[in-house]
């Protein structure tokens, strides 16, 4: 009878040890920061202002929607050159489908971000712009 009373008595002081080592672990060993790649605040301001100007301007939409060379119209243009922030490049495409992509640097972390734009609920022409955005140096 002694003998069982010394394996519950084992029993119940290696479920301590146990106990012990988690917290050790959980609380003592510090938690590693997830590093998930993040858009810098003002690169994500801007294109945020940028693709919601190009929806609100009706003569913006309306370039996007029916005309294929809007990309380099004065309009469009316009609204994008002058809200990129100070130091970072930029490319711009107008597309059909979701399959457009442009040339940008290998080297450097791109930005990426896209609207689809659409003229009427009658007449629907859905258009894709898409905006890289990169830094300079």
């Amino acid at each position: 009878m002694n003998l069982n009373k010394r394996g519950y008595i084992k029993t119940v002081e290696a479920f301590i040890a146990i106990i012990i080592i988690l917290i050790v672990v959980f609380f003592l060993i510090p938690e590693r920061p997830k590093q998930e790649p993040s858009t810098p605040h003002i690169v994500e301001s801007a294109q945020n202002f940028i693709l919601n100007e190009l929806t609100l301007n009706d003569s913006a939409r309306e370039c996007i929607v029916s005309n294929p060379l809007c990309e380099n119209s004065i309009t469009f243009t316009h609204i994008i050159d002058s809200n990129i922030p100070p130091g970072y490049e930029h490319s711009v495409k107008i597309c059909d489908t979701t399959n457009c992509v442009v040339s940008t640097p290998s080297d450097k972390d791109v930005y990426v971000d896209d609207m689809i734009i659409a003229s009427t609920l009658k007449k629907q022409n859905p258009k894709i712009v898409r905006l890289w955005i990169w830094n300079l140096e």
